[in-house]
């Protein structure tokens, strides 16, 4: 079983890693997979014009309703949602994915579904997934199964940079993008969190 705890010391991290992947991209259109309470918005997108957000929680879409209303707002399973191709309206080229958990399902969600790819996307990712391979139960984690083969297991937890890479890199391909920039690190408590910004082109 994965942890469900949820770690929240990260946050000025994540703020750092989004304000610096949004001055490297050019008019950011923004896909916000889990919205929360729109601490991450509050901090980095207000500027932002045109944008997406999701979130599961009816009390927290209520919140992320009245702060941006410039913004579409969508209440349901992320990963269905981008998998539905629920956003299109808009040519995203900045995705931020921060689940408490696994981010791969949103984006083999977003890029397998029907919608517009700019030439270059910036994908910004908070990833939960190393206290699996701390415990070495990587193996058990259905998206990572492939690359405990090719890693192995016990390598898995201080590879996964890259890892995680190899990861995104296989997902982003199916829409024709290549993996041109990345860059990453461990946070939070026991460094089982992994932050990471992937630049995409075409």
């Amino acid at each position: 079983m994965l942890s469900t705890q949820k770690d929240n010391t990260t946050l000025p991290l994540k703020v750092s890693l989004r304000k610096k992947a949004l001055q490297r991209c050019s008019n950011p259109i923004v896909l916000e997979a889990f919205g929360g309470y729109g601490h991450i918005f509050r901090a980095c997108y207000q500027e932002i014009a045109e944008g997406v957000v999701m979130e599961s929680n009816p009390s927290k879409v209520r919140v992320l309703a009245v702060q941006r209303p410039t913004w579409a707002v969508y209440e349901g399973d992320a990963e269905r949602l981008l998998a539905a191709g629920v956003g299109a309206h808009l040519p995203v080229n900045f995705l931020d994915v921060d689940p408490y958990g696994s981010p791969f399902a949103s984006i083999a969600g977003f890029f397998g579904s029907d919608r517009p790819f700019p030439g270059e996307v910036h994908i910004v990712v908070n990833d939960g997934l190393r206290r699996s391979a701390q415990l070495n139960v990587g193996w058990k984690v259905k998206e990572l199964a492939e690359l405990v083969e090719e890693f192995g297991n016990s390598n898995v937890c201080k590879r996964y940079l890259e890892v995680a890479r190899e990861k995104v890199r296989r997902l982003v391909g199916v829409a024709g993008y290549e993996l041109a920039e990345w860059m990453g690190y461990y946070c939070g408590s026991g460094e089982c969190v992994t932050h990471y910004h992937a630049v995409l082109r075409k």
